[in-house]
This record gives structure tokens, C-alpha cells and sequence, in this order.
């Protein structure tokens, strides 16, 4: 997936949330030990989150890394196998949580324990990530092999955590944390998540939206640390607000990368209709092509045949255009052209009309919810309209201008089983009509469309 560099403005939000993080994590070292009412929902609810949390960015990033040149980022899909898997066992064994009952295997300190590997497993695997990101540590076939990597890497430290506890110093006496500041474990969690975190801002400086959530995430995952240092016992303050800081540290990364699937498919679906566009449009006049027209055609005799409303086409032929390139040539015949349609588009102005190159030098004129009475008299102020341009033409009509030739369709009281063909075909004969009578000039005809006797062959010449 394409990385989005980050806007000033989502670099001032990331920012903002860095202040709220410090500022609540504040009140949590300050009262961290204070009891909060014991919700015992809450572990299980926090337990799923972490998993699907992290497992879903595990995802996600591992199948980003098989795009070609991204398969370093594999690396941070197996941090995050490793958080989510971790981070769920430290769950699953916390005495007396689930029934009062210990988790089969384990013992006072498993879940401590496992608590310790999580939080410095991560940012161990994220340091690895970013050594083979920079180029600075190779490893062959790394892609492919750091998810079985971090899988077996999780089942390690939960296999040591549940049969290394009588060689492992005790973290926790009871249900509080001996959050000693001189504690090895703390202090080799605390430097490495805080190098973890400070590599990440210097390596990256985050440029993308991943790479600044990757940021935040590293700074939760310290606060998270000192907090629960501070929290001593489960159902304080401070246990709380820890828990929500793995959690965030769990989700910023998939916030982003959702951030960004937004971003990619709006501007996907924008480059869709900008291509649909360009393909129903002419590419010398601008207006829309044959294609659009016989779809916009179709749709309108659909829509008129439930409403009973009417309809009109008018097909244009500019008058002796051959003789005109040959004359003027080629660059002033497409500037004619084009100067044409831009008089139809004036007139196709609403959104059942449509002006249309039907290919050559003719052009079609779709009239939406207007009678025979009004298409003649919009097709003769279109013959003036292109009359008042006066294009010099001196060598093939009597006016010494460029002007066009109409042929007008009326449909109306449609039986439903008129087709785009039937209309265009009646249009054509009545275009052909007014080039057999000597062209500058519109004819009509409703009675080649099945609609009984009506008004055909008729001319108006201004």
C-alpha cells in the first residue's frame, strides 16, 4: 500500500494526542495507587482488544510486505504477532481473574512474567525491524520467515514463564507489583522500550501516517510501563490507565493504516470517475462521445417511457466541411469543431440533455422533457446561433459562413419499445432531408419513430 506522507495537520493531532497521553499518564503516577472500582468485565474486554488488535496490524502489515520493495515491513507484522500473542497469555494467567480459578500450569508469577516479555519483547522485535528497514542488517529470506520466527518467539517466552518460574526473581507478591525502581527486570524493560521509542522518532521522524503512529505507539508502550510501576496493585488507577495505554499502544498503527485504506480508496474511487469521465468525452470538442451519447440515449427513453414525458434529438451536419479542411485546413476545421460544441453545450443545460460528438463532423443533441413544438424552435436558434459565429466559408454557401444542417426527432406518447437505433435513425433521416434541400436548415420528422401520423418533411430557414 502507498505511504501517505503526514499533513501538518494530522502532524498537529499526533501531537495533541502525545500532550492527552502524557498528561493522563500524569495523573496516573501521581494516582496510581489510589483503588478504582473493581470491574471484573474489564480484563476480559481488555484481553480480546489487545488480541485483535494486534494480530489485525500483523496482518495487515504482512500482507503489505509482499508488495515488491516492501518487505522489511514484515519485520513490524511479527512485532505485533508477538505483542497480540503475548499480551493475551499475560491475560489468560492473571490470578483469580477468570473464576478465581489459576489458569491450568501456571503460578504467581507467569503472568508478571509474561507481562515483562510482552513489553520488552515488542520493542526488541520494532529495533529489529527498523536494523533490516535501514539497510544496516541483512538477513535472507527475512520476509518470509519473521512470522514463524515471532510465533515461536511468543511460545518461547510463555514456555519460560510458566516452567522457568523457580529460577525467575519474584515481580509480584500477592495481587501487587514490587515496582522497586532498582529492579533489573523494570529497568531493562524501561531502557529498551525508551530506546525502542527514541530510535523510531530519529529513524523515521514520522513522515507517514504509519511511521508517526509507530511513534506514538513506542511512547504508550513507556508510559504503560511507568504507570503500571506506579499502579502497585490490580483495580487501582494506575492498572487501569496502563491498560489503556497498551491498548492504545495495540491500535494507533491500525488506526493508521485504516487511515490511510480511507484515503487510498477515495482517491481511487476519484480516479475512477476522472477515467470514466474522460473516456465519454470527446477527446478535440470536449462534449461527450458516441459511447456516452447512445448510454445517456438509452436512459432517457427508459425514463420517458415510465414518466410519459417527451423527447427530442437534434443530429447536426456542418455544412460542406470537406471543402472547408481543404480550404482552411485541418487546424481551422477542428477549431470550427470545436467552436460548434461549445455552442450545443449552451444549449444541452440540464441534466436530462446531453451534447455529443457523433463522430466526424456531425454532432447529436439530446432534448430531455421537450416536445416537438419546443425542439424545432431550439434547433433554429441553434442554425442561428451558429450563423451569428460567421466563420468565413466563401467557397460553398450562399451566406459565406459556416453553418449546419438539422435533423429534428420528436418522441412522444412512447410505447415503451422505441430503441436508441430507432430514434437515431429517424434523426438521420430528417438530416438527411435537410441536406437534400439544400442544407443551412432543419427538417423533421415524428412518424418514423411509430407514433402514428404527425408532422414530417417540413423546413424552417431564417
Amino acid at each position: 500500500m502507498e505511504a501517505f506522507k503526514i499533513s501538518r495537520k494530522e502532524k498537529r493531532r499526533a501531537w495533541a494526542t502525545a500532550i492527552a497521553l502524557t498528561v493522563v499518564s500524569a495523573c496516573g503516577l501521581v494516582y496510581g495507587n489510589v483503588a478504582a472500582p473493581l470491574v471484573p468485565a474489564f480484563i476480559g474486554c481488555f484481553g480480546s482488544a489487545i488480541l485483535i488488535m494486534s494480530c489485525t496490524t500483523a496482518y495487515l502489515l504482512y500482507g503489505q510486505s509482499r508488495l515488491p520493495g516492501q518487505s522489511s515491513i514484515a519485520g513490524l507484522s511479527g512485532a505485533y504477532l508477538f505483542s497480540g500473542i503475548t499480551g493475551f497469555g499475560f491475560v489468560l494467567t492473571l490470578p483469580g481473574i477468570f473464576g478465581g480459578d489459576p489458569f491450568p500450569g501456571s503460578g504467581p508469577q507467569t503472568a508478571a512474567w509474561l507481562w515483562m516479555f510482552w513489553h520488552g519483547g515488542f520493542p526488541c522485535l520494532v529495533l529489529l525491524y527498523l536494523a533490516i528497514d535501514s539497510g544496516r542488517l541483512r538477513v535472507p529470506g527475512y520476509g518470509g520467515r519473521i512470522l514463524p520466527l515471532s510465533l515461536g518467539g511468543a511460545t518461547l517466552a510463555i514456555a519460560i514463564a510458566f516452567c522457568a518460574a523457580p529460577w525467575l526473581p519474584d515481580i509480584v507478591v500477592g495481587v501487587s507489583y514490587n515496582f522497586d525502581p532498582g529492579a533489573a527486570p523494570w529497568v531493562f524493560v524501561l531502557i529498551v522500550a525508551t530506546g525502542a521509542m527514541a530510535r523510531v522518532y530519529w529513524q523515521t521522524r514520522g513522515r507517514t501516517t504509519i511511521e508517526m503512529a509507530l511513534v506514538l505507539a513506542m511512547f504508550a508502550n513507556v508510559l504503560d510501563i511507568l504507570v503500571t510501576m506506579r499502579g502497585g496493585q490490580r483495580f487501582s488507577v494506575g492498572w487501569y490507565l496502563s491498560k489503556f495505554n497498551s491498548i492504545l499502544a495495540s491500535g494507533f498503527v491500525l488506526a493508521a493504516y485504516q487511515h490511510d485504506l480511507v484515503l487510498l480508496s477515495t482517491r481511487l474511487f476519484e480516479a475512477n470517475r476522472r477515467l470514466e469521465s474522460l473516456v465519454g468525452i470527446d477527446g478535440l470538442t470536449g462534449i461527450a462521445n458516441r459511447r456516452r451519447l447512445d448510454e445517456h440515449l438509452e436512459r432517457e427513453l427508459r425514463r420517458i417511457s415510465r414518466s410519459l414525458r417527451p423527447l427530442a434529438v437534434l443530429l447536426l451536419d456542418v455544412d460542406y466541411f470537406k471543402k472547408y479542411n481543404d480550404t482552411y485546413g485541418h487546424q481551422k476545421g477542428d477549431e470550427v469543431l470545436r467552436q460548434i460544441a461549445g455552442i450545443l453545450q449552451r444549449f444541452a443545460n440540464r441534466p436530462s440533455d446531453l451534447a455529443a460528438r457523433f463522430g466526424g463532423e456531425e454532432f447529436c443533441v439530446i432534448l430531455g422533457d421537450t416536445g416537438f413544438d419546443e425542439a424545432v424552435l431550439q434547433a433554429s436558434r441553434v442554425l442561428d446561433a451558429i450563423r451569428a459565429m460567421a466563420i468565413p466559408h466563401d467557397f460553398a454557401t450562399e451566406r459565406g459562413v459556416v453553418t449546419v444542417s438539422i435533423g429534428v426527432a420528436a418522441c412522444e406518447d412512447l410505447s415503451g419499445k422505441t430503441t436508441p437505433a430507432e430514434v437515431l435513425e429517424a434523426a438521420d433521416i430528417a438530416l438527411y432531408a435537410a441536406k437534400n434541400q439544400g442544407r443551412d436548415r432543419l427538417e423533421t420528422t415524428r412518424a418514423a419513430l411509430g407514433m402514428g401520423p404527425g408532422y414530417q418533411g417540413s423546413s424552417l430557414i431564417h
